[in-house]
């Protein structure tokens, strides 16, 4: 509503109260005497207002990408050759080696327990 009668400027405590913070704010109003009411001058010019069309929204751009199966294939390759690697690193290691001499004292070893 309006109000009709003149008010001094009178201060307003609001308290709001819930379950997470309350909340408490001022307001303060003032009131005037009406002098002389003309309305509010209308500011809107003479055109009609045109309504607003809300435009199509544009399509998603088409996923074109067919080769996206090849991931797992690539992946599954990758492994393929790093198990081959490793193993062949692991079987170099686990060959015996030679030492120069080593020979020939297991065959004197093996004619001297005959």
């Amino acid at each position: 509503g309006a109000p009709l009668l003149p008010q001094n400027l009178t201060t307003y405590t609001i308290q709001v109260t819930g379950k997470m913070v309350p909340v408490e704010f001022t307001l303060m109003i003032e009131v005037f005497a009406i002098q002389s009411f003309q309305g509010v001058e209308n500011i809107r010019n003479e055109t009609e207002p045109e309504p607003y069309v809300v435009p199509e929204p544009e399509p998603e751009p088409k996923f074109d990408f067919n080769a996206y199966w090849m991931c797992p294939i690539v992946i599954f390759l990758i492994m393929i050759v790093t198990m081959m690697v490793l193993k062949r690193f692991i079987d170099e290691d686990e060959k015996p080696v030679l030492v120069e001499g080593a020979e020939a004292e297991e065959d004197a070893d093996s004619v001297s327990s005959d």
